[in-house]
C-alpha cells in the first residue's frame, strides 16, 4: 500500500488548505473548486442558551454594558498542564496569558461598563488564576458553551480578542 504524508512545510498556507490540497490532489481533483470556508448554523436554543448563560453570571445585556469576549488560549494549552509550561514560552500564535487581566483592567478604567466575557475549555479555567483580585468586570463562562453556543453569544459582543484558535474562525 502507498503511504502518503501531509508536509510540515506550509508556508502561508491555513492547515484546512494543506489537507484539502492533499485530499483532491489522491483522487486527482483540484480545491479550487471548493468552497473551504467555515460554516456555523446556531440554532434558537444557541441563542437561549447563551443569554441565559451571560444573564446567569450578572449580564444585564442592555446597551450601556460593553461585553468584550476574551478566549486566552490555544488549543495546545488546553491539552497540557500548565506545569509543563515555562513563563512566557506558550505558543508564537498566543498573546502573554498575563496580559489578559492587565487589557481587562486598562479597558474598564476607561470605561466601567467594559466587562470581558471568558470563553474556554474546562482544561483552560485553570487561567482564572490571573484575575485575581477584581473580577467584578470579567464574566466567566469556560467550559460551558459548544461551539454554537459561542457562535450566538457572538451576538452580544463587542468585540472578539483571540489568538489562532477555534474561536478565531467562529
Amino acid at each position: 500500500k502507498p503511504a502518503y504524508t501531509i508536509s510540515d512545510k506550509r508556508g502561508s498556507k491555513h492547515i484546512t488548505k494543506v489537507e484539502a490540497d492533499f485530499i483532491c490532489h489522491l483522487f486527482d481533483d483540484s480545491t479550487e473548486k471548493y468552497d473551504l470556508k467555515y460554516r456555523l448554523y446556531p440554532q434558537k436554543e444557541n441563542f437561549s442558551r447563551a443569554e441565559c448563560l451571560l444573564r446567569a453570571r450578572g449580564a444585564s445585556l442592555d446597551k450601556d454594558e460593553i461585553l468584550i469576549g476574551c478566549h486566552m488560549s490555544t488549543h495546545t494549552f488546553a491539552t497540557r498542564s500548565t506545569k509543563f509550561w515555562k513563563k512566557n514560552k506558550f505558543s508564537n500564535k498566543s498573546w502573554p496569558i498575563e496580559r489578559f487581566p492587565e487589557l481587562g483592567e486598562k479597558l474598564h478604567k476607561k470605561d466601567s461598563r467594559l466587562r470581558l466575557v471568558l470563553t474556554g475549555t474546562k482544561g483552560e479555567k485553570q487561567l482564572l488564576r490571573y484575575f485575581k483580585g477584581n473580577k467584578n468586570h470579567v464574566i466567566d463562562i469556560m467550559g460551558e458553551t459548544s461551539v454554537l453556543d459561542l457562535a450566538a453569544m457572538m451576538k452580544y459582543f463587542k468585540a472578539f480578542i483571540t489568538a489562532d484558535t477555534g474561536p478565531l474562525h467562529i
